[in-house]
């Protein structure tokens, strides 16, 4: 006997024993009685079935309270007593999924163990989708976070959760749950709390732009202002003084500066005659400038 599939007593959800029954059956090869309660024409193939759906027969039973097997005596085959059996003990459908969804809507966590904790979350989602009425994530993610944010050593990776991955799916939720510390302790990591920070942070900047607030800067929190040239306190290396007296002229260097820049900028053109004779220089202008030029004799 399966040691995972409890003693049904006519109380709890047939639906989930009845699943947890057949798949017994269907690993033990008696798939065919019960799925097919229609006995082979052939004579040995009969007595074939019928000594198997005994056996499957006797399997559903020491899954059975006494009380509860009584009442089912008539039924001959695996598929019609399990038949029976779900349809005598199935609540109203609807009655059902609303006694589940509260179940859901109202589970807390009671500082057991984060996967068992899952297991009894992901219990109810499942009878919700066996019974085609399955929660949305975003519904199951936000009931899951209240319920674990309760627990104050819980409180900051909620947090994150929710700043850093807002639309995680339920999968990857599971993960990071089955993360959490247990049992619980009074340390928390130095990261944890410094994401937390600059999260909630992060959310109150974008809400204060939002609504058009500012905030005033604190004087005594600015860092003053450090050269990286001369070294010194209250200015940036581009408004370094130092620099500013080795580049400053005076007005006399800058007149000086100018007329050599002129003289190097002025150019003075020779015209020589074709053959080398002895010239006689004259000077002439040409344009704004007087140039001398050499003329042979």
């Amino acid at each position: 006997m399966g040691t995972n599939i409890p003693i049904f007593n006519g109380s709890g959800d047939v639906v989930t024993w009845a699943t947890r029954v057949k798949a017994k059956l269907i690993s033990k090869g008696y798939k065919s009685q019960l799925l097919d309660g229609k006995r082979p024409a052939d004579a040995d193939a009969r007595a074939l079935w019928d000594t198997q759906a005994d056996k499957a027969l006797g399997t559903i039973l020491t899954y059975m309270n006494p009380d509860v097997t009584v009442q089912f005596e008539n039924a001959t085959t695996p598929q019609t007593l399990m038949e029976a059996v779900v349809k005598h003990y199935s609540p109203d459908i609807n009655q059902e999924i609303e006694r589940l969804e509260g179940e859901l809507r109202d589970i807390t966590y009671d500082g057991e163990e984060p996967v068992a904790w899952v297991a009894k979350i992901r219990s109810i989602i499942a009878k919700l989708t066996i019974r085609n009425n399955p929660p949305t994530e975003r519904t199951v993610r936000a009931i899951v976070l209240k319920a674990l944010e309760q627990e104050s050593e819980y409180k900051i990776r909620v947090e994150v959760i929710r700043y850093t991955q807002p639309n995680i799916n339920l999968v990857d939720l599971w993960t990071a749950i089955s993360r959490f510390p247990y049992p619980l302790g009074d340390n928390e990591s130095a990261l944890i709390n410094a994401t937390k920070r600059l999260s909630i942070a992060s959310k109150a900047r974008k809400r204060d732009k939002k609504e058009g607030k500012t905030h005033k800067i604190e004087k005594d929190k600015i860092k003053p202002l450090k050269c990286h040239n001369c070294k010194k306190k209250g200015h940036r290396t581009k408004d370094c003084p130092k620099d500013a007296s080795s580049n400053s002229d005076t007005e006399e260097d800058k007149k000086g500066k100018s007329k050599k820049e002129e003289k190097t900028k002025s150019k003075t053109f020779t015209y020589f005659a074709h053959e080398v004779k002895p010239a006689v220089s004259e000077t002439v202008k040409i344009g704004m400038k007087d140039t001398e030029v050499f003329t042979p004799k």
